[in-house]
């Protein structure tokens, strides 16, 4: 066996040995997170032994003890700690047991339900920026019956200028009639119209 797991070990006796002592001495219990970081390094001496891990991959098995930690830290949270608070909630089992609820049950359940309400609008807007981008389709209604929308504007029966359409959303197509108004208002965009004008003369 590697050195570097036999100190692992030779640590872990020692931190148990010293944590029963304590517990003897002071008839303290041992914190959560001591329990934690005990049955961590245990875990970590006993993959250590298994896989073989040399120090070069895990200096004093600091490493795979920190990665242990987390996803035990993780796991406890999903298993244990999430649903005993979701189980000890005052939800009640019928409609009318919600007008039988006190204040300190009304307070205990505000926490959820922001984070539910939280959760609910940023999926509602995510989803709606999705709508709004679409398949990269730009002209939602104009002239959809034909492969390919062109118009053609004769200089010369504009008179003085002319507002050209650039979002694709006029009902007075090729003429711009301000519908990119409200549509850089719901998307956040900044269309504008194209406006053709003669050239003063000097």
């Amino acid at each position: 066996m590697p050195k570097t797991l036999k100190s692992g070990k030779r640590e872990l006796v020692l931190k148990v040995k010293s944590f029963c002592g304590r517990e003897k001495r002071n008839k303290e219990p041992i914190i959560p997170l001591e329990r934690v970081r005990l049955r961590v390094a245990t875990m970590t001496v006993y993959l250590a032994s298994v896989f073989n891990i040399q120090k070069a991959c895990c200096s004093n098995c600091e490493d795979l003890t920190y990665y242990l930690t987390k996803m035990y830290i993780v796991s406890n949270l999903i298993k244990v700690s999430i649903p005993n608070y979701l189980a000890s909630l005052p939800i009640p089992d019928s409609v009318g047991g919600w007008f039988r609820l006190g204040v300190r049950d009304w307070l205990a359940l505000i926490p959820p339900t922001v984070v539910v309400g939280g959760i609910s609008y940023y999926s509602y807007q995510t989803i709606k920026k999705a709508r709004a981008a679409g398949d990269g389709t730009i002209n939602p209604a104009v002239r959809k019956d034909i492969n390919k929308v062109v118009d053609f504007i004769d200089i010369e029966d504009i008179t003085e200028k002319v507002s050209l359409c650039r979002c694709w959303r006029s009902k007075n197509w090729p003429y711009c009639d301000g519908a990119h108004g409200a549509h850089n208002k719901e998307t956040g965009d900044n269309t504008g119209p194209v406006v053709v004008r003669h050239k003063n003369a000097k």
